[in-house]
């Protein structure tokens, strides 16, 4: 996921559909991020 976000530069990135063991793995992405939760609304 990093690469991926690395290379499209992003300037968030929206995480939905997490496995339950993301919290170990949190520190990996490197880029601003929100974590979706159910019944989040964003505009764009």
């Amino acid at each position: 996921l990093d690469k991926i976000v690395q290379k499209a530069a992003p300037k968030r990135v929206l995480l939905t559909h997490l496995y339950p063991d993301w919290d170990t793995y949190k520190g990996v992405l490197h880029a601003p991020y929100l974590l979706a939760e159910d019944g989040m609304e964003i505009d764009v």
